[in-house]
């Protein structure tokens, strides 16, 4: 009877020797014979190692957790750096471009520079011409540049800066030259004349 009892508390396995169910034991001992070789008794000692046991577990548990994590954790370095590679070849070429951007920047400033000291520099010639001489610009032919002497002969005093050659002069659509200056600006070949007559409307009455 004493040994299905002992042998009871080692399996432990009912959960009605231990309040928390499942129970981890350790068990030693040494069985006692009697003269004709039977077993008399067992004499030996049962001790509860469950907390023990769950806390081994609960330690391995936690290492796997942290190595997983640790590996986890790795990856991510791993990543991070590969973006921090990524992100600072990014960094550098936006460095670049922007140099870059700057430089043509300055260069752009330098040509509009030259331009503007170009153009004035053509507007003090045309401004002393003694020949009548326009800039027209666009398919509309839109005066943009006008000397002294044209806006006297042949513009007889119009207002011309801003407006189309047909706008500006229209009497002289009928006699062929608009549709000259359209061939110039459509072709690219100069024309010249030594003389041309043009016949205009000096007094706005109509008559030429």
């Amino acid at each position: 009877r004493e040994l299905d009892d002992l042998a009871d508390l080692g399996n432990a396995g009912s959960g009605d020797l231990h309040p928390q169910g499942e129970a981890w034991v350790a068990a030693g001992g040494r069985m006692l014979f009697g003269e004709d070789g039977g077993a008399r008794r067992l004499i030996g000692t049962v001790q509860d190692i469950t907390a023990r046991k769950r806390a081994e577990v609960e330690l391995r548990q936690a290492r796997d957790a942290a190595e997983t994590n640790a590996e986890e954790l790795s990856q991510q370095i791993e990543e991070a750096q590969v973006i921090a590679g990524e992100l600072e070849e990014a960094n550098e070429e936006l460095f670049r471009r922007q140099a870059e951007l700057q430089a043509q920047a300055g260069a752009l400033d330098a040509a509009n520079a030259a331009l503007r000291a170009s153009e004035a520099r053509f507007r003090n010639v045309l401004e002393q011409a003694h020949l009548a001489v326009a800039v027209m610009e666009g398919p509309e032919h839109v005066y943009t540049l006008v000397s002294p002497r044209y806006a006297e002969t042949p513009g007889g005093g119009r207002p011309l800066l801003g407006r189309a050659l047909r706008d500006a002069f229209p009497e002289i659509e009928a006699q062929g030259f608009p549709a000259v200056v359209d061939r110039v600006y459509e072709t690219g070949e100069p024309y010249a004349a030594p003389e041309r007559t043009v016949w205009l409307d000096r007094d706005d009455d109509g008559v030429l």
